[in-house]
């Protein structure tokens, strides 16, 4: 058992979901967010997830975690319809408005004001398909995340697009729900 890791989730939780950044894994079961860092100690170390070097917060009831363009992804249960992207390389900012003004690496929301808009389906699913794009699995949808989403914003001549690619198919909840073959084909269970 890592430092600290005894009776860190909800036995109760419906679902645990994770995803590894530059070799930490990012936690969550809905309610506690954990860190688990490898390096730290002869058992590893797990520890809270805050949002402690940028500011900003760690979302709240987080139901999905994927990583994307370097980013930790996140979609919380008490916010369905958005999706929230740590700083670039840092899953420990969550700051959407820093102090420097905007910029490509910043923390940013799919509703911010200087994003795309919530996506118009309850998010079911995440699945990072290159450094360019990912698909979005709704409910009743499926779209497509192309560029960075806060490109627009600074200038960035790759604009981002959130683009429907289905609105009579969604795909089941959670990061089982899908996988990728080595060519890059994706499969998945329909909603």
């Amino acid at each position: 058992v890592p430092t600290n890791g005894a009776a860190i989730f909800d036995a109760s939780s419906k679902w645990i979901t994770g995803t590894e950044l530059f070799g930490k894994i990012y936690m969550s079961d809905g309610t506690v967010k954990k860190v688990y860092d490898p390096d730290i100690g002869t058992d590893g170390s797990i520890d809270d997830w805050k949002a402690e070097t940028g500011g900003g917060q760690v979302p709240d009831s987080i139901k999905l975690l994927e990583t994307w363009r370097g980013r930790v992804v996140a979609v919380s249960h008490d916010d369905p319809f958005n999706i929230h992207f740590s700083k670039l390389g840092d899953a420990l900012n969550w700051n959407e408005y820093p102090p420097e003004g905007a910029s490509l690496e910043m923390a940013i929301s799919l509703n911010n004001p200087i994003s795309l808009g919530e996506s118009p389906d309850i998010i079911s699913a995440f699945i990072p398909l290159n450094n360019k794009s990912a698909l979005i699995g709704g409910d009743r949808t499926i779209q497509v995340l192309v560029n960075d989403p806060v490109a627009a914003s600074i200038g960035d001549t790759s604009q981002p697009a959130l683009n429907e690619v289905s609105d009579k198919e969604g795909i089941a909840f959670g990061t089982d729900s899908w996988t990728k073959d080595p060519e890059g084909n994706v499969y998945f269970t329909g909603s």
